[in-house]
This record gives structure tokens, sequence and C-alpha cells, in this order.
């Protein structure tokens, strides 16, 4: 079932690209915030019931990228979700990517190395991604994003998927990403300010 909706959450959204990248109308340099690469941002977080975990969660963190060149960019994240029955997850990572924008369609590939920490016990892995974004208008835009996660102490994510969606007012734009993969679903909301 959850396979199901995932697929079909894909399916969406990337139908919902597909028809942004054919549209002909005009718009502004950086539509809807596609290009958007060097950004601060802050974002308040919910887990559900992880079956690595054995709880959900929820809490605040941040974002920052920042891209360098044309189409370089670096990025860092941090949080701290608070569990349902006690005790805090610790989340931090900094990555790399690279970025391709033609007028209202993005598309990146990334990588990154993260930290999970819960109580003494340290989760160290990899994540790759893939992701799309367009612009509906010059306002309103959808991101989905394939990925897959690498841990060596544990059983690895063979893949996950993002999908969101975004409203840009200028350099501010409020952002809401859900995920999901085998162990968990999540959703995130974030309000981003690019530079």
């Amino acid at each position: 079932m959850k396979a199901g909706i995932a697929a079909l959450g894909v399916l969406v959204a990337s139908l919902g690209l597909a028809s942004v990248a054919h549209a002909a109308n005009a718009m502004p340099v950086n539509p809807a915030g596609v290009g958007d690469y060097s950004y601060i941002q802050v974002q308040r977080m919910q887990m559900g019931n992880s079956s690595y975990f054995g709880d959900s969660a929820k809490g605040n963190g941040f974002k920052a990228s920042y891209q360098f060149g044309q189409n370089a960019y670096v990025f860092g994240d941090y949080g701290r979700l608070g569990f349902d029955k006690g005790g805090y997850l610790y989340h931090s990572g900094v990555g790399i990517g690279y970025a391709q924008t033609q007028g209202k369609v993005s598309a990146y590939l990334q990588g990154g190395y993260f930290r999970d920490m819960v109580g003494n016990s340290r989760s160290y892995y990899w994540e790759f991604a893939y992701g799309l974004r367009g612009a509906i208008n010059s306002w309103f835009g959808l991101e989905g994003q394939l990925y897959t996660e690498l841990h060596p102490e544990f059983a690895s994510v063979p893949w996950g998927v993002k999908f969101g969606a975004n409203v840009a007012f200028g350099p501010l734009s409020f952002r809401v990403m859900a995920n999901h993969n085998k162990d968990v679903n999540g959703v995130t909301a974030a309000l981003r300010f690019a530079f």
C-alpha cells in the first residue's frame, strides 16, 4: 500500500513537472525560486513511526546552501527532533551538489555525509539524490527527488522519494516537502530566504 502511494506521488509530481517543462508562457528569470541554490532556511520536521527508531518524532532545524560558480553548490543542515516516548534525535550533515537551471526547470545531483545521534548511539551515512524543480507560474513551484542512503552500520535505504510544493514571493519562499522510504514517512515545512 505504501509503495503504491509513493508511486502515485512520484507520478503526480513527474506529470506536474513535465507540464511545466513544456509550458510556453513567459516567466521572470527565476520563477518560483527554481534556481535558488544559495539560501538559508528554518524548518519544522515531523517523522512518522520509524521502524528503525521504533518511535515518531518532531522538531525544528535549519539548512543552508551556497552556490559558487555557475552550477556547483555546498549545503549543510541540522535538526533536533524530540521522540514521542522521550529523548532526542540530532541530525546533521554536509554535502555538495551540481545544478542545471533552464528557464522554469532546474535539475540537480547531490551527495552528502550525515550523522544521526540518539543518546550515545551514532549512525553515519551517505545520501545521494537526483532532484527536479519546476515553476507552474511566477510564484508557485513543484519539486521531486529520488534518493538512496548508504548506512554501513545497518541495512541501507535502497530508495526514497521526496515531493512537495513551494510558494515564492521574491527571495522569500514557503516550502512543504513529504518524504517516504521503506523505514519512515515524514514531512518538512520550511521558510527559505534566498540570496
